[in-house]
Order: structure tokens, then sequence, then C-alpha cells
């Protein structure tokens, strides 16, 4: 089973789920019901919604962390 990061995400952007709903245009109950079971469209209008690539709404394989503050990191491709 996948899990969606949502709940982080509004956590590290300083809003609610009710918040994103509203920003989405949807109730805080269908909000729930498509984070359970997303499709495509759903992953689309939540990575719009909360400004993040589709990549990011998924639960990260391995994280890697600041050893010094523990904020996470994010890696980039560098084309030279």
């Amino acid at each position: 089973m996948t899990t969606l990061r949502v709940k982080e995400i509004c956590k590290e952007k300083n809003i609610t789920l009710a918040d994103l709903a509203n920003i989405m245009g949807i109730t805080p109950s269908a909000l729930s019901q498509n984070i359970k079971k997303p499709s495509f469209e759903t992953l689309e209008r939540l990575s719009n919604a909360l400004n993040v690539s589709i990549a990011e709404l998924f639960e990260p394989k391995s994280v890697l962390c600041c050893p010094n503050c523990g904020a996470r990191l994010q890696l980039v491709e560098v084309k030279e």
C-alpha cells in the first residue's frame, strides 16, 4: 500500500487538511476519500494545491537528513 505524504506536507506548509480541501474546492470528507485511493487526476490536483511535484506526495523510500540540524535534504540533478 502506498502512503501519501499529504498530512506531512500540509504540516510543513502550515495549512490544515480543511484548508487544503477548501483550496481544492472539495469537502474535507471528500479529501479524505481521495487520499485513500487517489486517481491520477487527484494526484495532479493535490500537487497543484500544495505546490509540490506528484513525486513529493509519496512517502520517500529513503530520506536523507542533515547531520547537523536534521532537516530533510532534497536531491537535485546537476547538468553540466
